[in-house]
């Protein structure tokens, strides 16, 4: 995560809040460099973790207890979609600062794609176009290195068009399902 960091007095770099969102809880959380890694703070936790880039997809996260995650990330706008190996949990994160202007956009909320996060190949589909769909409901069923990624709506809404099929290949960022 290469963020803008304001410099303490002394070289010394001050530490990012943000604002996380996963569904409908929201946490305020910390991140600084700490030597080769960072240390991150949620609720009140402090957690120094490694993190590393295997090849461009897959990434590494060594957490401070000898936990290791491997998982595929995406970004698209403040939406982070991470997907490990038996599920994929979208979080969105922000600046405290543009709290109230988020509000207003969730009002308004105009998310109407849904991207793949990884290339792979579309195994299943569970939605046709006229379907209602909640936030965080199955989609489909991405096949990404072998592991099986349910791709979740991002937003409560209506299917428009389902763009994929099962059996069919897709790279990162191709556009699956839109919303209305």
């Amino acid at each position: 995560m290469e963020t803008a960091r304001p410099r303490r007095g002394g070289g010394e770099v001050a530490p990012v809040k943000l604002i996380c969102r996963m569904g409908e809880e929201t946490q305020e959380i910390e991140v600084a460099r700490e030597g080769s890694g960072y240390r991150v703070v949620v609720g009140g936790r402090p957690h120094v973790v490694d993190l590393a880039t295997a090849n461009g997809i897959l990434h590494s996260l060594l957490l401070d207890d000898a936990r290791q995650y491997l998982f595929a990330y995406h970004r698209d706008g403040t939406t982070h979609e991470v997907a490990f190996a038996d599920r994929t949990v979208c979080v969105e994160l922000f600046d405290p600062l543009s709290m109230k202007r988020r509000r207003r956009e969730d009002e308004t909320d105009e998310t109407s794609h849904v991207r793949a996060i990884m290339p792979g190949r579309v195994t299943r589909v569970h939605v046709a176009p006229g379907d209602a769909v909640r936030r965080g409901q199955g989609m489909l069923i991405l096949e990404a290195m072998k592991m099986e990624n349910e791709i979740v709506s991002p937003r409560d809404g209506v299917v428009a068009a389902v763009l994929v099929g099962a059996g069919q290949a897709v790279e990162n960022g191709d556009e699956l399902v839109s919303l209305e």
